[in-house]
C-alpha cells in the first residue's frame, strides 16, 4: 500500500514498500524527514518521503526525473565469474533484469531508479556533512581492484544499437556507486553541476589512494562501470531552488567533503584500501612493472642463491620500508611528470638514477654510499624501472647487513 500527503501532486506516491510481510530484514541506516535508507540483503534501498528531483546513470529510466519513489542500489553479481547473472541479463535484458531486481527489493519498478554493482552491500559507507542549514547525505559502495580505470584509458567495448561489440579484453569487474541526497530544492542545473563535483570528489578519493588503472600505466581517476544517482527535494510553497554548487560555494564543498569520506570508507571496508596499506613500494610502482619476483631475480643474480632467499623472506619488509617507500614515489611522480610532459625525456635516466640510488642508501641505512649508488645505477645497461627499482633494493640490502 502506498500513501498520498495532502499537498503533493497526485500522481506522485511516496516510499512505501510492498508487502513488508515477506520482505527481509531490514537494517535502518538513515532516516530524516526527507528520505530514509535501509539495507535489505542484497540491496539497499532509500525511499523518499517527500517529492524530489533526482539525476542518475540508471540504464532504466536514468536522466533527470521528477516522478521517483525510490533510488535503489544492489549487488547484481559477483565479480568474478559469475555466470548465471551473465545468463539472467541476456534472458531478460535492461528492462526485464530492472523490473526483476525492483520486485525482489519491494519497490516499484515504474518508479524507482537502480544502480548495480558485484560490491556487497555490508561493505556500504553511509557519510554526511553539514555547514548551516545544508546537509549532504552519501551511502556509497566502492569497488577498484579489477576495474579500476583512468579517464581516457583504451576502451574494451564499443555499443551498438543491439549490443556492445569487444574491441579488446573484457575488464574485471569493479563499480563505486553513490547514492547523494542533498537537503534542499535545487535547480536542474545546479544538480547537472553537482555531478561534476562528485565526480571530481570520488576522483580525488582515488587519486590520493594512488590507485593505478588496470588500462593502462597510469593512475585510476574511476572505474569503468561508475553509477550514481543524486537527488534534492522539490521546492514546496515558499521554497527557494539553490542554483550554485561549486568549489567556491558551501554546498559543492560539503557534497565533496561527504562523497570522499563515503568513497574512502567503503573502499577500506570492501577491498581493504587505506592511506597507511599503500605505504609500498609494490603499490607505488607495480603500475610500472615492479613485482616481488622480478626483484627476487636481480637478488638471485647479485648476491647468490643462499643470500638472495635470506633477502627475499624478508622481502615484504623490505618493501614497505617508509623511507625506500618516500623514494619509491618519488620515482612515480618523475615517470607521471615525464609522461605529461612537464619534464623532458632527455631527464629521465639522471632523475631516476638520483631517486633510486637514494633509495638503495636508505635501505642500506648508509647515505654516504648515494654518490656511489647513483653511479652503479647509471652504469647499468637497463635503465627500466623495474630493473633500476630491483638493483637499488638489492644493492641496498647487502650494504646493509656487510658484515654478515
Amino acid at each position: 500500500m502506498r500513501l498520498l500527503r495532502q499537498g503533493w501532486p497526485t500522481e506522485y506516491k511516496i516510499g512505501a514498500y510492498s508487502d513488508p510481510v515477506t520482505e527481509p530484514i531490514m537494517s535502518r541506516l538513515h532516516s530524516d524527514s526527507l528520505v530514509t535508507i535501509d539495507r535489505k540483503g542484497r540491496f539497499l534501498v532509500a525511499a523518499f518521503q517527500v517529492p524530489h528531483r533526482v539525476i542518475s546513470t540508471a540504464l532504466v529510466g536514468g536522466g533527470m526525473r521528477e516522478d521517483c519513489s525510490f533510488v535503489v542500489n544492489h549487488q547484481s553479481c559477483e565479480g568474478k565469474d559469475d555466470a548465471a547473472a551473465m545468463r539472467r541479463w541476456r534472458e531478460h535484458g535492461q528492462d526485464g533484469c530492472h523490473r526483476l531486481a525492483c520486485e525482489e527489493a519491494g519497490v516499484d519498478p515504474e518508479r524507482s531508479v537502480l544502480m548495480s554493482t558485484a560490491a556487497n552491500m555490508q561493505c556500504a559507507a553511509l557519510s554526511r556533512a553539514t555547514q548551516r542549514e545544508l546537509t549532504v547525505t552519501v551511502v556509497a559502495t566502492a569497488g577498484v581492484l579489477a576495474n579500476a580505470t583512468r579517464a581516457g584509458d583504451p576502451a574494451p567495448w564499443h555499443e551498438t544499437q543491439t549490443e556492445c561489440d569487444k574491441v579488446e579484453c573484457n575488464p574485471g569487474g569493479g563499480t563505486v556507486v553513490h547514492l547523494v541526497f542533498l537537503n534542499r530544492p535545487c535547480t536542474s542545473g545546479c544538480l547537472a553541476k553537482a555531478v561534476s563535483m562528485l565526480t571530481e570528489a570520488k576522483t580525488t578519493a582515488l587519486l590520493d589512494l594512488r590507485i593505478p588503472s588496470l588500462q593502462s600505466h597510469k593512475l585510476a581517476t574511476g572505474t569503468g562501470t561508475d553509477q550514481f544517482a543524486l537527488c534534492a527535494p522539490l521546492p514546496g510553497n515558499g521554497d527557494w531552488e539553490r542554483r550554485l554548487i561549486g568549489s567556491h560555494n558551501t554546498l559543492g564543498e560539503i557534497l565533496c567533503e561527504a562523497v570522499y569520506a563515503a568513497t574512502t570508507r567503503s573502499l577500506l571496508q570492501q577491498n581493504g584500501l587505506a592511506p597507511t596499506l599503500r605505504r609500498s613500494i609494490l603499490a607505488a610502482l607495480a603500475r610500472f612493472g615492479v613485482t616481488l619476483e622480478m626483484i627476487g631475480t636481480v637478488a638471485e643474480r647479485e648476491l647468490g642463491p643462499e643470500q638472495a632467499a635470506f633477502a627475499m623472506k624478508n622481502g615484504m619488509a623490505l618493501v614497505h620500508d617508509p623511507q625506500p617507500v618516500a623514494s619509491a614515489y618519488a620515482v612515480a611522480e618523475v615517470l607521471d611528470a615525464l609522461e605529461a610532459g612537464i619534464l623532458n625525456i632527455e631527464t629521465r635516466d639522471e632523475a631516476l638514477a638520483n631517486h633510486c640510488a637514494v633509495m638503495a642508501a636508505a635501505v642500506a641505512i648508509r647515505p654516504e654510499l648515494y654518490a656511489d649508488f647513483r653511479c652503479r645505477l647509471l652504469e647499468l645497461s637497463d635503465r627500466s624501472v623495474p630493473q633500476l627499482v630491483a638493483h637499488a633494493l638489492v644493492w641496498g640490502f647487502a650494504q646493509k647487513w656487510r658484515d654478515r
